[in-house]
């Protein structure tokens, strides 16, 4: 793969952002890791799991993330269609991804990375390999 699925996102939305925030307060737990690049999430005092899948294309299943398609489909239609005066929101990543990125992955929160709908090889490589962690590197 060398080219991206999604357009670079060089600014986060609000919305992301107020998201990232939230981050530090929420309770969400890594039930489980099914592979590199795959994890079971779930948030404190909801019973229901969601699958999320970091890479070529960011994926996650619940609601906000399962309407990322529909939408990216829906504007690209959109700009195709030069009749088309509807406007359609912006697709962005859900908490679960800013999650795994942020949480587990341990991405920095303004590294570009963490609200990208896509990754290329080189940048899936440089995050399972610790290249962005915020993690300290020495111990004390």
């Amino acid at each position: 793969m060398t080219s991206r699925k999604h357009p670079w996102v060089s600014k986060p939305s609000q919305e992301v952002l107020q998201t990232i925030a939230d981050l530090d307060s929420a309770r969400l737990y890594v039930l489980r890791r099914q592979g590199p690049l795959s994890f079971i999430i779930r948030t404190d005092g909801e019973s229901q799991k969601h699958r999320v899948v970091v890479g070529e294309e960011q994926k996650c299943t619940c609601a906000h993330a399962s309407s990322i398609s529909s939408r990216t489909s829906l504007s690209a239609a959109a700009a195709s269609s030069s009749s088309s005066s509807q406007k359609t929101s912006k697709p962005s990543v859900c908490r679960h991804i800013l999650f795994v990125m942020i949480k587990v992955l341990r991405v920095g929160k303004e590294n570009p990375l963490v609200w990208q709908l896509s990754l290329v090889d080189r940048e899936i490589g440089d995050v399972l390999s610790g290249k962005y962690s915020t993690r300290s590197s020495t111990r004390r």
